[in-house]
């Protein structure tokens, strides 16, 4: 709106860097993060009020020490954020993988949504004759 040189965009590209919802919500929308381009919180919108809510819903999250209840902040901010198009996604990647029927005790449960294993899971994974 009145902005003379047109409509603006920003396109980011990231990866993940752990699989926590930490690393989703509070990188592109905490107050001061780094990455939070859109100034999300950070503007004179109507809804800028509501946004800092959303802020201080995730710097309690980060803390929280119950996985359950933070696990349910996370998700209710990041509803609050989706319900604000805090972003929209251009695409989604998948992984396509083959597995050789010799690997043993190799399950996808192992593997997180990066397709990481747990170091601590990779003794009971092993090659069968």
């Amino acid at each position: 709106i009145n902005n003379p040189k047109g409509l603006q965009m920003w396109i980011l590209g990231w990866q993940a860097d752990y699989p926590d919802p930490q690393d989703w919500l509070s990188t592109f929308f905490s107050k001061g993060a780094a990455d939070n381009l859109i100034n999300y919180g950070q503007n004179n919108n109507s809804y800028a009020a509501q946004q800092v809510a959303v802020q201080k819903q995730l710097d309690q999250a980060d803390v929280d020490q119950d996985p359950a209840n933070r696990l349910k902040s996370y998700a209710d901010a990041e509803q609050k954020i989706v319900n604000d198009v805090g972003w929209i996604p251009l695409y989604q990647s998948a992984l396509n993988y083959l597995q050789n029927p010799k690997i043993a005790n190799y399950a996808k449960s192992y593997a997180d949504p990066q397709n990481t294993i747990e170091p601590m899971d990779w003794a009971n994974i092993f090659v069968t004759a």
